[in-house]
């Protein structure tokens, strides 16, 4: 019993010790060969599909796009944060942040109710800086997920950050992001699935989330403010455009919120807000009720760029 115990020991001694080096040899692995900021780009974009599908960094100069769907602002928050503490050249941040973002179905993306918690949590986890559990604080998160990823994440080796020490050129990031250049055609459009009741059901009126309003994404974009202040970065916030009978279903108490809130961050010397929510009357602009197509993700870059150039005078 005594030599069981003692090869026991030993096992867990040099597991500890493997999975010691293991940690710290994914902490170098990050440093190096994570994602850095292209040295040309001045313009980061980024947020949930609606910046992913919805702006083409083709028409703003010295852009990049890493936008990624359902991306809560608490994730794009430790996102920029990431990115941002490497050396770059970015000036100014252009932050999706719409209509959509107050509902409180965002709220449940950590919790055991969401089963996109996992992948939420990796997007987190395999960016360079570590991030404890004070991070969702008075947020409801499922610590098995948590912890199960933190594990395969930050402990157990990373692949995709070895097979990028072995090659010369590119790279293999998980979960970054980057433009969508999804298309539409007209034809699509018109027949497409009337699912309007469906998303109100799911984002505004699901009786698991008895609040219509996100605590989580508004307290996260002050986060955000605050961060691009510290690092001398303009903040453009957008709201992308919606069809309009979608957002004439919408909550009013949500609707009011939305500007009544956008226009406090927006004091900010730094923040400005550019409100394309009914910016597209016709349904040529949209692949569903929630994102826009092709053609309107290019008319909503060049208003973006125009706006970067008056802002530059």
């Amino acid at each position: 019993m005594k030599r069981f115990v003692k090869r026991l020991g030993l096992f867990v001694f040099i597991l500890g010790v493997l999975a010691f080096l293991s940690y710290k040899g994914n902490r170098i692995l990050f440093d190096k060969y994570g994602f850095q900021i292209p040295s040309y780009v001045e313009t980061l974009v980024t947020g949930s599909s609606l910046a992913a599908n919805g702006i083409n960094p083709a028409f703003i100069e010295n852009s990049c796009n890493v936008g990624l769907a359902g991306e809560p602002a608490l994730v794009s928050f430790v996102k920029i944060r990431d990115l941002l503490s490497h050396p770059n050249n970015v000036k100014r941040i252009v932050l999706s942040f719409s209509l959509i973002e107050t509902s409180s179905y965002w709220d449940q993306s950590f919790s055991e109710q969401k089963s996109t918690c996992v992948e939420m949590f990796s997007r987190i986890a395999l960016l360079r800086e570590e991030n404890s559990l004070d991070l969702f604080e008075d947020i409801p998160i499922n610590y098995f997920a948590y912890s199960e990823v933190y594990l395969r994440s930050r402990v157990f080796p990373v692949i995709p950050y070895l097979i990028n020490s072995f090659k010369k050129e590119g790279g293999v990031y998980p979960h970054i992001g980057g433009y969508n250049e999804i298309e539409f055609n007209r034809r699509t459009v018109a027949e497409r699935e009337d699912n309007r009741q469906d998303i109100l059901d799911r984002m505004f009126f699901h009786a698991s989330y008895p609040e219509n309003i996100s605590k989580m994404n508004f307290n996260y974009l002050d986060s955000i403010v605050a961060l691009t202040a510290r690092k001398d970065v303009d903040l453009i916030l957008v709201g992308m455009p919606m069809e309009k009978s979608l957002f004439e279903m919408i909550p009013s108490t949500n609707r009011i919120y939305y500007l009544e809130q956008i226009e406090v961050r927006s004091r900010e010397s730094h923040v400005s807000f550019i409100n394309l929510t009914n910016y597209f009357d016709s349904q040529q602009f949209f692949g569903d009720y929630v994102h826009i197509n092709r053609a309107g993700a290019d008319s909503v870059a060049k208003i973006l760029q125009d706006f970067i150039w008056k802002m530059q005078k």
